[in-house]
């Protein structure tokens, strides 16, 4: 049976040392209500488009895994 691809994500180049709290607290304490109430429902469509493209990445494997099986089972069967 052939083998299905997964995916892999490459974080060896994350280094979260390098963020600096001072600056995000420098931009935090400027920001209005507007402001925060902008950033959350952008940072809520951000998470929500991921979410979307999230499940057609499994709907595409659901279907390669369909397709794989199928021809599995047509060269078993005959």
């Amino acid at each position: 049976m052939p083998a299905l691809p997964t995916p892999s994500f490459d974080l060896t180049g994350l280094d979260l040392t390098r963020l600096d709290l001072r600056r995000v607290e420098t931009v935090l304490a400027g920001a209005t209500a507007g402001t925060v109430t902008k950033v959350a429902r952008d940072a809520a469509f951000v998470a929500i488009g991921f979410g979307v493209l999230a499940i057609q990445g499994v709907q595409l494997r659901r279907r390669a895994v369909e397709k794989t099986v199928a021809a599995w089972l047509r060269n078993v069967t005959g």
